[in-house]
């Protein structure tokens, strides 16, 4: 661990030579036609410092992030900037960003005016935010880091350890219904990832939109949170946002249902239709958790008066428990069984889906 924090606190600085500068062409590299739909700036971390090519961690999940958004910006007409680090980051630079995606760049070594710059984008309500993987690791066994409008977008969590040596695993859809999820099986593998652990969860502060099953873990490990949230948005944000774990290995982009995931993540973080998709997202189901009452007891789970359709009720691992898809209604659960803990009901009714945490004893 301590050469890993060694290795981490390394990434505040940034090397780019001239192989690097051949290779990515990092710049200001406009990607799309004239009169594009969009603007995204890209933050991307190159190269770790102080080692060598060895400790080159993240560099190679961009490049290939890079092949794949340079096709998918030609293909959707919006423009890209590739930026190595944050330091050009001003109001006026940031006026007229449509998304900024914190790829693999961590939270730390900002500067004032660009840390300051970027709060305003955020409380902005305009605009967007994707953070992927490496935009989470924060706390204070990173560098004494204290930024507390960061600490409070990614749910209040600090950095506490990590897989060092990788596992695969599998990532279960929690809202199905939403639409950074069109398209993307219920669950989808992820075959070499490092899974962040973190202090505390996050599920209480965010909407969580997908979890990791540790059970699934392989080869197995002991590095686990039991509940463990990868997929969220903070709604109490004014900018639209969306975090996602997975994002250390290059094969990701060789991961049809990751790579499907973040196009729409892309498209809905930027609040613009995709050309596939004419569907306008919302940012939660329209139901909440207030709307609609429960009673349980050891054996069942009954639901409002004239019941819910399309029910489905998973366990905090993500594993199906119940599933009754169509439109007849459901009135009663059966839960004998089940013992108690943290349940997610996803339903449809007269007002629209819900998406709803049950906490049964």
């Amino acid at each position: 661990m301590e050469g890993f924090m060694k290795h981490k606190k390394s990434a505040i600085r940034l090397l780019c030579g001239p192989i690097v500068a051949a290779t990515l062409a990092f710049a200001s590299h406009a990607v799309a036609a004239s009169a594009p739909r969009f603007k995204m700036v890209v933050l991307a971390e190159l190269k770790q410092d102080g080692v060598g090519p060895a400790d080159d961690q993240h560099r190679p999940y961009v490049e290939a992030a890079r092949i794949w958004l340079t096709q998918l910006a030609k293909d959707s007409n919006f423009t890209v900037t590739w930026l190595e680090k944050p330091d050009t980051f001003t109001d006026a630079m940031l006026a007229d960003v449509d998304l900024i995606w914190q790829m693999n760049y961590a939270p730390y070594g900002w500067p004032d005016v660009p840390r300051l710059a970027f709060e305003k984008y955020m409380n902005s309500g305009k605009g967007g935010w994707l953070g992927v993987h490496h935009a989470t690791l924060y706390g204070s066994r990173i560098n004494n880091l204290t930024w507390p409008f960061f600490y409070k977008l990614i749910g209040q969590i600090n950095y506490t350890a990590y897989i060092a040596s990788f596992a695969s695993g599998d990532v279960h859809v929690e809202e199905a219904a939403h639409p950074i999820f069109q398209g993307v099986p219920s669950m989808f593998n992820v075959t070499t990832e490092e899974w962040y652990t973190w202090d505390k969860n996050p599920r209480d502060r965010l909407h969580i939109l997908a979890n990791v099953d540790e059970k699934s873990y392989k080869p197995a490990t002991n590095v686990k949170m039991g509940d463990h949230p990868v997929v969220w948005t903070n709604d109490s944000v004014k900018t639209r946002n969306l975090y996602v774990f997975m994002g250390h290995h290059q094969n990701l982009f060789q991961n049809q249902g990751y790579m499907t995931l973040m196009k729409n993540a892309i498209f809905w973080v930027a609040n613009k239709p995709s050309t596939t998709a004419a569907k306008r997202p919302a940012s939660k189901p329209a139901m909440g958790s207030r709307d609609i009452s429960l009673r349980a007891d050891a054996q069942s789970i009954n639901l409002p008066s004239g019941g819910l359709a399309d029910v489905v009720l998973m366990d905090a691992a993500g594993h199906t428990l119940y599933r009754a898809r169509g439109p007849e209604k459901i009135a009663r659960i059966d839960r004998s069984g089940w013992g108690a803990g943290r349940y997610l009901l996803q339903a449809k009714t007269a007002g629209g889906r819900i998406s709803q945490w049950l906490r049964l004893d």
